[in-house]
């Protein structure tokens, strides 16, 4: 849902896939229709719908797929779009030496203190 269900703006989307994620069906209702309208995509790569709550920014819906990819629906222009997935950034961040928990106690204990 893309905002509150009285607003003007409402939005309502499901995401509906094959297993092996050829094909994605999206049902969606805009507020003031009176019926749910349905949309059937070939996807340029495999996207098999994970179990997860799709999130509504900037007018459209992101979802993953259990493969780690991000689908795109907007619903203003009716479209789906599979972003390429990108490669993690691991190996460009900086971790901390281990610090043992009596450690980080006193850190916290002294941060406490300079307030």
């Amino acid at each position: 849902m893309s905002c509150a269900p009285n607003s003007l703006s409402c939005v309502v989307f499901a995401l509906v896939g094959q297993p092996r994620g050829e094909f994605t069906k999206i049902i969606a209702w805009h507020y003031g229709q009176d019926e749910w309208y349905q949309l059937e995509f070939h996807n340029n790569c495999p996207f098999p719908v994970a179990d997860n709550n799709p999130v509504f920014i900037d007018g459209e819906f992101y979802c993953l797929s259990r493969l780690g990819s991000l689908g795109v629906f907007n619903p203003k222009n009716n479209t789906w779009r599979i972003l390429d997935k990108l490669s993690p950034i691991y190996s460009d961040l900086y971790l901390a030496p281990e610090i043992s928990s009596v450690d980080f106690l006193r850190i916290l204990l002294f941060a406490r203190m300079q307030r």
